[in-house]
Order: C-alpha cells, then structure tokens, then sequence
C-alpha cells in the first residue's frame, strides 16, 4: 500500500495531534515507533497494516533508535496496538484517541521528522538520518 500524500498528510496530522486537534494521520508515525519500540506490535492488525506501506523501515538503525528513545509511552502503545477493528479505526475513533493522548503526542515534533527522514532515506537507499 502506497501514501501519495503521505508527507502532507504527516505533517498536517502530526501539527493537529501536537495542537490538540488529533487529525487521525498521526496514527502512521505512533504506529510505527509502537512497532520499533515493542515489536511484538508487529503481529497486530494495525501493525501489519502499518508495516505494508512506506514505513516498512526495515533497517536495525531505526530500529535501534527507537527502542532507545522509547518516544511513545507503553499505555499509548498498548491502547492503540489493540485496535483490530474497523470501527476502531474510524476518523471519529482516532481523533477522540489523539486528543486524549494529545500530551504524550507532543513528542511527534521530534520523532515524526525522523520517522519520515529515515522512510525517505531507506526508499532512496541512502544512509538513515542519526537518531536525534
């Protein structure tokens, strides 16, 4: 599965999420790092469905940064891993999650660039960005 918008949409959901607003696209980036941090995520519907689109990342640096960083707490990880349907997956459902994890998302400012830097540089095949 492939984001045409997906930078645009990053961005907007990730300055929504970080303002309070929750736009339901920060799901790609928390997502992501819940996966990277805990990789049992990976067996998850959400986690599968994550991991067949631009955010694959399959390199061990980003990996490693993640799990290091631990940039999405445990309690936000575990509540938004265990969404299997789609209702749960609805735009109403992800925003009430986003604004109730909105302080927790603040950390998006930091993580998502690096999340789409290091999507970016892996699908040019170039050395991933340090971990910040």
């Amino acid at each position: 599965m492939k984001y045409p918008l997906f930078p645009v949409l990053l961005l907007l959901g990730t300055s929504q999420a970080v303002a309070g607003g929750a736009g339901p696209t920060w799901v790609f980036p928390v997502a992501r790092l819940c996966v990277a941090q805990e990789p049992q995520y990976a067996d998850t519907p959400l986690g599968q469905w994550v991991l067949q689109g631009r955010l694959k990342l399959a390199s061990p640096q980003f990996a490693q940064c993640a799990h290091a960083k631990q940039w999405i707490p445990a309690h936000v990880c575990k509540e938004l891993m265990s969404i299997e349907s789609d209702e749960d997956m609805s735009r109403s459902n992800l925003e009430q999650l986003g604004a109730k994890f909105s302080p927790e998302l603040k950390i998006l400012e930091v993580a998502s660039p690096y999340v789409f830097d290091a999507a970016e540089a892996e699908i040019a095949s170039r050395e991933l960005p340090s971990c910040p």
